[in-house]
């Protein structure tokens, strides 16, 4: 359809609503999926903090886009889900990220 057939304001009018659907594609998603979850490992064998940090938000990224190419709703909530893991990780396992996460907890 051409912008000249429709008035402008029959376009303001329009109501129809433009929602994006992911679609579905289990061959991505199951590959953005297990290259988030071997960022993950690769997060806690790397003996570096800032490694862990953004292996961590790069390991949500992954799972979210994979999960969310086979599932919508377990997309939704795997970054969620990812981040309270590894902030329980963090706080109670010895990754050496205790310095860190006290200097980010203290007060002035």
């Amino acid at each position: 359809m051409k912008a000249r057939s429709i008035s402008p304001m029959a376009a303001i009018r329009n109501t129809s609503l433009s929602r994006y659907v992911v679609p579905r594609h289990i061959g991505y998603g199951s590959a953005l999926t297990v290259s988030g979850i071997a960022t993950l490992v690769l997060g806690f064998v790397v003996d570096n903090w800032l490694f862990m940090l953004l292996f961590g938000l790069l390991t949500g990224i992954l799972l979210y886009l994979g999960l969310s190419r086979i599932q919508v709703l377990a997309g939704k909530f795997s970054f969620l889900s990812v981040g309270l893991l590894l902030l329980v990780l963090a706080l109670t396992a010895d990754f050496r990220t205790s310095m860190l996460l006290g200097i980010l907890g203290q007060q002035h």
